[in-house]
């Protein structure tokens, strides 16, 4: 694999969260910008009191929801997600969701001198 700069690898995930979840944008975060959205969980539970679904599935918050990129504990970024009126997302999509953020995270500490290991 070529390396990436980190803007290449967060605006290819962010056109594969758009695809994969038939978003309206994926717009990273970098971690010194709070979104103050409601966060998406590991199980891709979302910690909100809206709780619509549509035929698809659950519909997201019209203003979005923010998607945590971390490794090892530490918070690299993050994702908006700001959905597409009226599409639902499975279960499935946000643990997927969750797999490409793990994924970037992991792609990021590799490739940055801002995580180091104990």
């Amino acid at each position: 694999m070529s390396e990436r700069t980190h803007a290449e690898l967060c605006d290819a995930v962010s056109d594969e969260l758009r695809a994969q979840l038939a978003l309206a944008s994926a717009t990273w975060v970098p971690v010194d910008q709070p979104t103050g959205l409601p966060v998406m969980e590991r199980s891709g539970w979302i910690a909100t009191n809206h709780h619509h679904f549509g035929r698809d599935g659950y519909l997201l918050p019209e203003q979005g929801i923010e998607l945590p990129v971390e490794f090892a504990g530490a918070r690299l970024g993050a994702f908006a997600l700001v959905p597409i009126p009226a599409v639902g997302l499975t279960p499935e999509q946000r643990r997927v969701a969750v797999a490409i953020s793990d994924l970037l995270a992991s792609a990021l500490a590799r490739t940055s001198g801002a995580w180091r290991p104990d």
